[in-house]
């Protein structure tokens, strides 16, 4: 998991628009097996990147995974969020099929720009 979720308050704020200086940045997961997350529950992710600004996750091999792969973002909605310039990019998913076909590699969740 890198950053925080949309949840927590800071003076009855959402802390991403009261506090955004408080995100998480620069944060990198790389050339790393991520394998068999979720067997007991299946809406685990491989990599959860919540609101993050320039983190990277690259040159990883992830498999067996019955959700997604990586998730970059927390918002269904196009409100602003501090998630913006993450990059996701040379990584290997396998066993696809494996997956619930609803989903994908990756999904990305906020109006905050994607890098690579």
């Amino acid at each position: 998991m890198i950053g925080e979720a949309a949840g927590r308050v800071v003076d009855g704020e959402p802390w991403w628009q009261s506090a955004p200086n408080e995100v998480a940045s620069g944060s990198a997961v790389r050339q790393c097996l991520i394998e068999r997350c979720g067997q007991r529950f299946f809406g685990a992710v491989g990599v959860w990147i919540g609101l993050p600004e320039r983190s990277v996750v690259a040159n990883c091999e992830i498999r067996d995974l019955p959700y997604t792969g990586v998730s970059v973002g927390w918002r269904w909605d196009a409100t602003p969020t501090p998630c913006r310039d993450n990059t996701i990019e040379g990584n290997r998913t396998i066993d696809p099929d494996a997956w619930d076909p609803a989903e994908a590699a990756v999904i990305t969740q906020s109006a905050g720009r994607l890098g690579r």
